[in-house]
């Protein structure tokens, strides 16, 4: 795979893992009426957890010239803390996901079912070549964005406005409440996406790193704005599912009046490589405190007793 191509499939990856669960719950239960606002403020802390993560992750995990010295140190904690987030990540995308084919997708089917076929469809691909992850990611995020795309148009002609309106600027009490909930949805994941790259694809280029990074932001944002301008923050913060709810309410001439099939592939989509990623990059970062790490830190309280000694 040349490096273009490394460029375009990466870059997929990203956006395809900060779509993740995300796309299912915007806007979350705890925003109101500033809903857009706090999104909006939210990709700064996002796009800076990001930006840092993105530094520290290259040289941890993909630069070995670093592993010397203090860098040694901040390798172990460093190494055990971003395992613990990738399985944390996987873990939430999981339990979303299934919870809504439980409630929407498969009603009446038993979640233990539910929960198994994708946790089977996980397994097989974890056992794939990194490649194979890069690759699908690639077709995902094509459709996922004629998909995106495709529903915001159809969606337009009822579409108000007013439901976005601003007529004036809140207290700072209000835009920290805004804020808070799309923190966890949308800028925690862009603090754990540069992990993924530099475990699984190797040391990202700025350029494709920041071309997922937007890519994956404006697809969120599509979303977000579907659910808002339909149904106003307020009313859209209730729904348990607020984009499937959105969905509903798109007709297209007398006969195909429904695209929750269409819904349900994004969804499974963003969730499959978002839990695919997140376990990958887990089991490999185990497995690299395992072989390496471990060892290592041995080898540091063996220094350290010794200069005690001396």
């Amino acid at each position: 795979m040349n490096k273009t191509a490394y460029g375009k499939h990466a870059s997929a990856a990203t956006a395809m893992f900060l779509l993740g669960d995300a796309v299912l719950v915007l806007p979350d239960s705890g925003s109101g009426t500033y809903a857009l606002f706090g999104f909006l403020l939210a990709l700064v802390p996002a796009l800076l957890l990001y930006a840092g993560m993105l530094w520290t992750a290259n040289r941890l995990f993909a630069d070995p010239k670093h592993n010397k010295g203090a860098w040694r140190w901040c390798s172990v904690a460093g190494t055990l803390f971003a395992a613990a987030a990738a399985f944390a990540c996987a873990g939430i995308c999981f339990k979303r996901f299934v919870s809504f084919a439980h409630t929407v997708m498969l009603s009446g089917t038993p979640k233990i079912w539910i929960a198994l076929i994708f946790a089977v469809t996980v397994v097989f691909l974890l056992f794939q070549r990194n490649s194979v992850l890069l690759k699908l990611s690639l077709l995902l995020f094509v459709l996922s964005c004629f998909v995106i795309l495709l529903f915001f148009i159809l969606s337009v002609k009822d579409f108000k406005v007013s439901n976005i309106a601003v007529y004036y600027f809140p207290d700072l009490s209000v835009v920290w409440k805004e804020t808070r909930p799309f923190l966890v949805s949308v800028a925690l994941p862009a603090a754990v996406v540069p992990v993924v790259q530099a475990v699984l694809f190797g040391k990202t280029e700025k350029k494709i790193a920041f071309t997922g990074f937007v890519s994956g932001m404006l697809l969120q944002a599509l979303c977000l704005a579907d659910c808002l301008l339909l149904f106003g923050a307020q009313l859209a913060s209730r729904l348990s599912y607020p984009l499937y709810s959105a969905v509903g309410t798109v007709t297209v001439g007398p006969l195909f009046t429904r695209m929750d099939g269409v819904i349900y592939y994004l969804f499974f989509s963003s969730a499959l490589i978002k839990t695919t990623a997140s376990l990958k990059t887990g089991a490999a970062l185990c497995l690299k405190w395992r072989t390496s790490d471990s060892a290592r830190l041995h080898n540091l309280f063996d220094e350290a007793q010794q200069e005690a000694y001396t």
